[in-house]
């Protein structure tokens, strides 16, 4: 005859008992724990050692910030000392990004006195002709150029933009003017510019003006063609003004890259100056407006 086990019940009051008894003391656990984290917390936001005394900052541009403008964005500075456990990561990367400078941060900690910080900089592709000391990113993003950039040989936009426009730094640019320059700029570069030929200027401002006569995008090249000067073959800069119609300037740069032999022969014509340790030409204008037309005339000063 089999015989089956049968463990001892505990009773329901009992059972209740103990597990009140092991709530009371896991709870009791974690609390001292909880208790004991906030203790040592507030000793080191009062501990010098924990102070903020060092910023490293990494980037993956040419142009690092300086850590003294990083400190001031931050407001950290050695005279008001700034506890690692005291300071704010979250707020801290809002104020990295609300600099017009500044494309995308990330903010570590580092025990006991450091922090590294992780940025890319938006990069200027050209200046804003229309406000002084200001350059754009691809996307029509303003953003002061000196003194956080390397001397960079970018060309200028002109927009037409109202000059009494304030505080311009950080603002995204938006419209058909922006849209049509940024379409030239990149068409230019990809289709004229080499090492020899360069884009200096691009004025869309009147590309839109209410009387058609007056609608035109200016373009302003550079060509460096070797020319003898003085018994000595020397490199040249000879600037060149291309005017194009706004509905087809596509048709227009097309043209005038076909011209552009033609316009190096000539310029071998030019007179030439020195003008800050260089050699130019006379600017040479080249208005292709009128369908299958070119007129072509030096620029008189």
């Amino acid at each position: 005859m089999n015989q089956s086990y049968s463990p001892n019940k505990i009773p329901i009051s009992q059972a209740i008992v103990w597990i009140l008894l092991s709530t009371v003391l896991i709870s009791g656990s974690v609390g001292m724990g909880i208790l004991y984290y906030l203790h040592l917390r507030d000793l080191r936001t009062r501990d010098e050692q924990y102070n903020i005394s060092a910023i490293v900052q990494t980037t993956a541009h040419a142009d690092a910030l300086k850590t003294v403008f990083l400190a001031e964005i931050l407001d950290l500075s050695i005279d008001h000392p700034t506890n690692l456990y005291r300071f704010n990561i979250e707020e801290a990367k809002h104020k990295l990004l609300a600099c017009s400078l500044i494309k995308k941060a990330e903010i570590k900690k580092i025990k006991p006195s450091a922090i590294l910080i992780d940025y890319s900089l938006r990069q200027p592709i050209a200046f804003l002709g229309d406000f002084t000391n200001t350059a754009m990113d691809e996307n029509g993003f303003l953003f002061p150029f000196k003194p956080f950039f390397t001397p960079k040989k970018l060309p200028e936009i002109f927009l037409g933009c109202a000059k009494d426009l304030q505080n311009i730094w950080g603002s995204c640019l938006k419209g058909d003017h922006l849209e049509l320059a940024l379409s030239l700029f990149n068409l230019v570069t990809k289709k004229c510019c080499s090492e020899s030929m360069y884009i200096r200027k691009i004025d869309v401002s009147k590309a839109y003006a209410q009387s058609h006569g007056q609608r035109q995008i200016i373009l302003v090249f550079e060509e460096l063609l070797e020319r003898k000067v003085n018994g000595k073959w020397t490199l040249c800069v000879f600037p060149r003004l291309v005017r194009l119609n706004t509905e087809h300037f596509h048709q227009g740069l097309a043209n005038y890259l076909a011209l552009r032999e033609f316009l190096n022969k000539q310029a071998k014509q030019l007179s030439v100056t020195e003008e800050m340790n260089q050699m130019r030409g006379n600017e040479v204008m080249v208005d292709l407006r009128i369908p299958h037309l070119a007129y072509i005339q030096p620029v008189t000063s």
